[in-house]
């Protein structure tokens, strides 16, 4: 595990899995690693608003659809240490 991925992996309580459409009209999940000054305000997010995950920290893996496929789900398991 590299230096950026032992940093992700430590910060757990700031790593969420978003599930919305894209715009492109396309149902998609993202897992964001919120940065800490703005979780608060990603918390309070109206879920019927249009939003720029990317205003609010780093996304690390997404894709199409609700859930991400079994690949995804491994990756996000060995390099950050995250269980879905």
């Amino acid at each position: 595990m590299g230096f950026v991925d032992k940093v992700i992996s430590s910060q757990g309580e700031y790593f969420y899995k978003v599930n919305a459409t894209d715009s492109t009209g396309r149902r998609a999940y993202y897992y964001i690693l919120i940065d800490k000054p703005k979780l608060k305000p990603f918390l309070a997010l109206r879920p019927d608003g249009r939003y720029d995950l990317a205003d609010f920290g780093q996304i690390i893996a997404s894709g199409y659809g609700e859930e991400p496929t079994g690949d995804a789900k491994k990756i996000l398991k060995s390099r950050y240490g995250f269980d879905f």
